[in-house]
């Protein structure tokens, strides 16, 4: 017999929001309230659960109270966990008065009881989401339960997650221990302390971590709540193996990493997810050789329920038969838009297939170019502005170096290719053709904000960021895909515009790639010693706003951000400030009305506790800007101000 996710006695069986769920739970901060599901609203929720997709589980769903929040058109399947019989009844009711009585099966066991489950239709990796709204609280073993959650879930599947946990802040902490003497038995098996996220990270291997602390939420609250989404990674494995999404993790990696580009350089600076934003996406052609052989191009299926996600547009050039590229970012973020273009007939045939069978009619266009085409055909598609390109060209210049690279392998590759010739030489091979991409970019600058491809030759990313540089890029990004320790492949992505990715997503590489390949660093720490939050923040945002910046400090997130139009903190501008020469700081002004090419820098200040749990840790980072010295002028100065200070 399986777990009870929320053991509630037999003698007290009532609807679960009479309990931990709908209750206030802020004692030391009542003005949280004046209900849980109230507060859930507020925290934003409803677009939390509107983003699940595909087959859903959902975990605890108690009475029903998400089963409204729901997106119907999204929603393949959902099945929800929930072993109180005694919620049974009013689950159904908002099944029914969501519309959903079709695609909602409730199941009554626990998530660990394997054959329970299995009755139902319930196996090991074959959801796309998984659902834990207030839930991990309260399960027994939260482990174990985290653990088997991870199990159902697909490779590429996304756990959603609004969960309270652990107070960072000692003394909260230290009242969450207290209270949770009592509060497991006064609601529901309840646990104040738990550190969930930990937990979360723990209970398997994640290609992608996003939780935070929702943006009007306290870290020092007595019961903080973190949200987000985690990636369930794909497993690498020796070939490839196309009816299977595991078989695909350095193509998988590179749309991770065009989500990481897009999610750190967005308009509102939120460094994360946002489920409602719409983007544009280009999957690029390749100029191929021509062979009298003619070739079968096999079609390969991909079931749009392996992954869920948003909406991005953007382009991928050389789309091939398989359409993969475009079927991995739809799958994983369902309201990406792409427009995939390729010069073989039969390539743009199979991949009509495809999109049909995994009915991605209105987010992948096909487009059959010819090889004089511009790579990037906005004003043939009376398209403005794209947020992205894609492309992996073929890495040879001739069919005999592609046949001498073959020849001279003494070992069996690491995995499989599964490109016909015509699709693997290009002239001039990969840096010829990411230099004509290279040459339109110019043309089009901010047109696309990102344009980006995947290399197969380390030797390349050289080439091709050094005539980055020599074209007057100062935005850009390298990353390496490694799949299984074996195969490496290279992305590098450069934008015309003042939006600065985060650093781990600009200078994602390995010992491999040379220092100077790399764009400037956009995140400076320093640790202010025998100093807590409270003071350091006092201290940062007292000096901000003594300067002509455009700076708003959020003391519940403990993070500020500014804008500022040049060097405002240097002698002479402090000495015209004074003078009134200039106009003061414009605190709580929304930085977003006004044109990004007004401020010469952007900079978020976020402040930690430190690692030893007594001082500070002062995290600055480069939102906007394309001067690095002033950027680096900035750190120095903060540094100095509130170390020295």
């Amino acid at each position: 017999m399986g777990m009870q996710l929320s053991p509630i006695p037999r003698r007290d069986i009532r609807p679960i929001e009479e309990h931990s769920r709908d209750l206030v739970l802020q004692p030391t901060n009542p003005t949280q309230g004046p209900t849980l599901a109230a507060r859930d609203a507020d925290m934003g929720v409803p677009k939390l659960v509107a983003s699940a997709s595909g087959t859903v589980i959902e975990i605890g769903p108690g009475s029903g109270n998400q089963v409204g929040r729901y997106d119907p058109n999204k929603i393949t399947k959902i099945y929800g966990i929930e072993p109180n019989r005694g919620l049974h009844d009013k689950l159904r009711e908002s099944i029914k008065n969501a519309g959903l009585s079709d695609v909602y099966t409730i199941v009554p066991c626990g998530v660990e009881d394997v054959e329970g489950l299995r009755k139902y239709g319930v196996d090991q990796e074959v959801f796309d989401t998984v659902l834990s709204i207030q839930v991990l609280c309260s399960v027994p073993n939260p482990k174990e339960t985290a653990a088997a959650l991870y199990r159902l879930l697909k490779p590429g599947g996304t756990m959603i997650v609004y969960e309270h946990v652990k107070s960072e802040d000692m003394i909260s902490s230290k009242v969450q221990d207290m209270y949770n003497i009592v509060w497991p038995y006064l609601l529901a098996n309840c646990n104040m302390n738990r550190d969930t996220a930990q937990i979360l990270r723990e209970a398997g291997d994640w290609a992608k971590v996003d939780l935070r602390l929702p943006n009007e939420e306290d870290a020092a609250l007595a019961i903080p709540r973190i949200w987000g989404h985690l990636t369930k990674a794909l497993k690498s494995n020796a070939q490839l193996d196309f009816s299977n999404p595991q078989a695909v993790p350095n193509r998988f990696n590179y749309i991770l990493w065009l989500q990481d580009l897009l999610d750190t350089t967005s308009e509102d600076y939120r460094d994360g997810y946002d489920p409602e934003r719409e983007v544009m996406g280009l999957d690029m052609c390749v100029p191929l050789f021509r062979s009298s052989q003619s070739y079968l191009f096999q079609p390969y299926t991909y079931r749009t329920s392996l992954w869920s996600g948003i909406l991005i547009s953007g382009c991928y050039r050389g789309t091939g038969s398989s359409c993969i590229y475009p079927l991995l970012g739809c799958a994983q973020r369902p309201k990406w838009k792409f427009i995939a273009t390729d010069i073989d007939d039969k390539n743009i045939s199979y991949a009509r297939q495809n999109i049909l069978r995994n009915d991605l009619r209105t987010g992948i266009r096909p487009l059959h170019t010819k090889p004089e085409d511009p790579l990037i055909p906005l004003d043939a598609l009376g398209i403005e502005s794209i947020d992205f390109t894609l492309t992996n060209p073929p890495f040879y210049p001739s069919p005999s170096s592609l046949l001498a690279s073959a020849a001279a392998k003494s070992r069996p590759p690491h995995s499989a290719c599964t490109g016909a010739p015509i699709e693997m030489v290009t002239p001039g091979g990969e840096t010829t053709f990411v230099s004509r991409l290279i040459g339109e970019s110019v043309i089009l600058q901010e047109r696309v904000q990102w344009y980006t491809t995947m290399l197969g030759k380390l030797s390349s990313v050289s080439v091709v960021v050094e005539e980055l540089k020599a074209k007057g890029v100062t935005n850009w990004a390298v990353k390496e895909f490694v799949q299984g320790g074996k195969t490496r492949r290279w992305g590098v992505g450069w934008s015309w515009g003042g939006r600065r990715p985060r650093e781990d997503v600009a200078r994602g590489v390995g010992a491999g790639v040379a220092r100077h390949l790399l764009p400037f660093p956009s995140g400076f720490v320093f640790e202010v010693e025998g100093m807590g939050v409270g003071d350091v923040a006092v201290r940062v945002d007292g000096h901000l706003k003594g300067l002509d910046l455009r700076w708003q400090y959020r003391p519940q997130m403990s993070a500020g951000v500014g804008f500022a139009k040049g060097n405002v903190w240097s002698r002479a501008a402090r000495r015209q400030q004074r003078r009134g020469d200039v106009k003061g700081n414009a605190e709580n002004e929304d930085s977003g009305d006004d044109e990004e090419e007004e401020w010469a820098l952007g900079l978020k200040v976020q402040l930690l506790i430190g690692k030893d749990g007594k001082g500070t840790e002062v995290i600055v980072r480069w939102l906007l800007g394309r001067d690095s010295v002033l950027w680096e002028s900035f750190c120095g100065m903060l540094k100095r101000q509130i170390v020295g200070g």
